[in-house]
């Protein structure tokens, strides 16, 4: 039970780093770099690919932002190699572009190499050490690499920037549950579905903890 549980904050939603793709098409009168900085859609990636190896060129920085948005299109539908690629250039050439560390974090997570995507959160959280969402981010690579002192210490400085931070707060229950803390766990998992009711890790927890 306490390596699945763990698997499942390490996969389950990234409220920093993930968002649903969709399959909505561009007009025809919508210009290459608003498509390209919609990570949304799926045209974005054509879209991106053709800023990057136009005839017109690009300046370093704007270069940059296409292979962070044309990364970020990549991780978001479920191809993180390809999107480890594209944020590593993004990076090289503009490292103060700090939404691509956090999406590189993730994929690198995804990938498996905790250890790097923890350094990418950090580097993060250098430029912004009080976001919650990117808290959150590093301790579900915590709880993966088994490591729950800092993965609860991280989540639970989140819900103190953010006290209404309903999946924080269910992370932490879990985390809790984890660790044998069923009365905190069950507090938690209550809070949060009470501000957020679809919350499927909390609603996870309560069945388990029901039983």
């Amino acid at each position: 039970m306490r390596f699945w549980l763990l698997l499942s904050l390490a996969l389950s939603a990234a409220p920093a780093a993930e968002a649903a793709v969709t399959s909505t098409l561009p007009q025809a009168n919508d210009d290459a770099w608003d498509v390209c900085r919609d990570t949304s859609k799926v045209a974005a990636v054509a879209a991106c690919s053709d800023l990057i190896n136009g005839a017109a060129p690009l300046s370093r920085a704007q270069l940059a932002e296409a292979y962070y948005d044309r990364g970020s299109t990549f991780f978001r539908a479920g191809n993180p190699m390809s999107a480890l690629g594209d944020l590593d250039k993004a990076i090289a050439l503009d490292g103060n572009i700090i939404g691509a560390y956090i999406i590189r974090g993730a994929a690198r997570a995804q990938t498996g190499d905790l250890d790097s995507a923890i350094s990418d959160f950090n580097s993060a959280l250098e430029a912004r050490p009080d976001d919650p969402l990117i808290l959150v981010d590093r301790a579900r690579t915590f709880a993966a690499k088994g490591d729950l002192g800092h993965a609860t210490a991280d989540v639970t400085v989140a819900i103190m920037i953010d006290p209404m931070f309903a999946f924080a707060i269910a992370v932490r229950g879990a985390l809790y549950e984890v660790q044998g803390n069923t009365r905190d766990a069950l507090a938690d998992f209550k809070a949060a579905l009470a501000i957020d009711p679809t919350i499927g890790i909390a609603q996870q927890g309560i069945a388990r903890l029901a039983k």
